[in-house]
């Protein structure tokens, strides 16, 4: 018996001592940031879209030309990746563990279509003005300012943690907001489709909509402005909270749900 326990405590202590110099492996290849930061330009034209990944701070302005600046310390920019496929920009790290450091992209371009932030990026869009489509997805813990952003028709994935807010004017929004994500934007819309889940919130009162169709579910909320018909699907204890006397269209409400006037 007393070799046995020897055994079982010899086993166990090498897993502890090997979990250890996996750990203190893992910390001693990540790089700090030297401090020193340096700028590249890349040349890359003819994009609509862009991607931004690997936790990068960010902005994407509108002008007249295509630029796309790259700041990060010295040691990092070896690791920076910016690709160019079809009309899509991406901007992401290489596999590298980092402390310290910082990075971050500035993008200028004449016409955005596109965005798609991940990986806990976070930054800004602004100056946008078109009857175009626009598609937005916000994801991994990312966070996205809209900043003066007006559009046609705007498609808007807002998942795991991440979280969007600023100033958006569109002729319709079809928003899809998950996994304790929050949207909280002003300007206005014609019409709207919103789905929000997962302990999500669409904070939408500085948003006027002409008419809306709402599902709430999961214990998320979603306070609106509508001054047209307002569909309401609530359930799994979410609420949905409205103001601009709309007509209420459908109303399902189910789960411990609640839906008022504000």
């Amino acid at each position: 018996m007393k070799k046995l326990m020897l055994s079982i405590f010899a086993t166990t202590a090498i897993g502890a001592l090997s979990l250890s110099l996996l750990i203190t492996g893992c910390m001693s290849t990540a790089i700090s940031g030297s401090g020193n930061l340096i700028t590249e330009q890349e040349d890359y034209t003819d994009f609509t879209q862009v991607e931004i990944n690997s936790a990068f701070e960010y902005t994407i302005t509108q002008s007249d030309t295509f630029s796309i600046g790259i700041t990060a310390d010295d040691n990092v920019m070896p690791y920076v990746n910016v690709t160019k496929v079809g009309n899509r920009v991406k901007v992401a790290l290489d596999n590298v563990s980092l402390r310290n450091a910082h990075y971050e992209a500035n993008i200028t371009m004449p016409t955005l279509s596109g965005v798609l932030i991940d990986s806990a990026s976070r930054g800004s869009i602004s100056g946008f003005d078109s009857t175009g489509a626009l598609s937005l997805t916000v994801t991994s813990a990312s966070r996205l300012t809209l900043v003066d952003i007006t559009a046609g028709a705007i498609t808007a994935n807002v998942n795991s943690a991440s979280t969007v807010t600023g100033t958006l004017n569109a002729s319709s929004l079809n928003l899809n907001a998950s996994g304790a994500s929050t949207v909280q934007i002003t300007g206005s819309a014609t019409e709207a489709d919103l789905t929000v889940g997962g302990a999500s919130k669409a904070l939408l009162v500085g948003f006027p909509i002409g008419n809306v169709d709402v599902t709430v579910d999961g214990a998320s909320k979603a306070t609106l402005n509508v001054s047209g018909t307002l569909d309401i699907n609530a359930d799994g204890a979410s609420t949905v909270q409205y103001t601009g006397g709309p007509t209420i269209g459908t109303l399902n409400v189910g789960g411990a749900s609640t839906v008022s006037a504000l």
